[in-house]
């Protein structure tokens, strides 16, 4: 199957996210506590894992860096490191949103950041 791209990419980002978040509320909420939703939530967590995981492998490839601190992070303790899964989410929506830009607005957006090193250029 190809990368997901744009705003296809952009969307299942936001449901992995919006889920992973689910999940978290329901965990702090104490809803775990019970064995029959605890194995509940042990399943939803396990899809989020494995759709995410999926995700990073399409865009970024095994080997890439968003991957690789994924399987670091998710790998931890649950309760340290789930919120730090959804920032690496994050951060790759992002990062297609910049993808998704046309290329003179990039370039507007790279020269608006290193306005002073251009002008030093040119003094």
């Amino acid at each position: 199957m190809d990368r997901p791209g744009g705003k296809m990419l952009i969307k299942r980002i936001d449901r992995l996210i919006e889920r992973a978040e689910n999940l978290i509320r329901a965990d702090e909420a104490g809803v775990v506590g019970v064995e029959v939703e605890y194995s509940e939530f042990e399943r939803g967590f396990l899809e989020w894992k494995v759709g995410a995981e999926n995700l990073l492998v399409k865009v970024n490839g095994k080997e890439g860096t968003y991957y690789k601190n994924f399987r670091e992070l998710i790998n931890g303790p649950y309760s340290t490191n789930f919120s730090s899964c959804i920032s690496i989410l994050s951060a790759l929506k992002e990062e297609e949103k910049d993808f998704m830009e046309p290329p003179h607005r990039l370039f507007l957006k790279w020269a608006a950041r290193n306005l002073a090193s251009i002008n030093s250029i040119f003094s």
